[in-house]
């Protein structure tokens, strides 16, 4: 129930990108669609006793895209443009 709540909230950003395609950078959109494939959450939205739980001092870029709310499974997730390359 609880993953329900990011659902939402990421099916209503991938309405709103076609709405505007301005509002969101594509690889924004990207990670979002993978979330809800992979039923992850964004690392932007980790709840806040996740980082007293591990000790962290901040959100800021791991490298980490996504991450399960049973925080046992992350994901980083690339999309590049088409003459890009990894």
């Amino acid at each position: 129930m609880y993953l329900q709540k990011y659902k939402n909230k990421y099916l209503q950003n991938i309405k709103s990108y076609q709405k505007d395609n301005n509002l969101f950078r594509d690889y924004k959109i990207y990670e979002i669609l993978y979330a809800l494939r992979t039923d992850t959450i964004l690392w932007d939205d980790i709840p806040p006793e996740f980082l007293n739980k591990y000790n962290l001092p901040h959100t800021k870029d791991y490298g980490i895209d996504l991450i399960d709310l049973k925080q046992t499974k992350t994901v980083q997730v690339k999309h590049y443009g088409s003459k890009s390359s990894i």
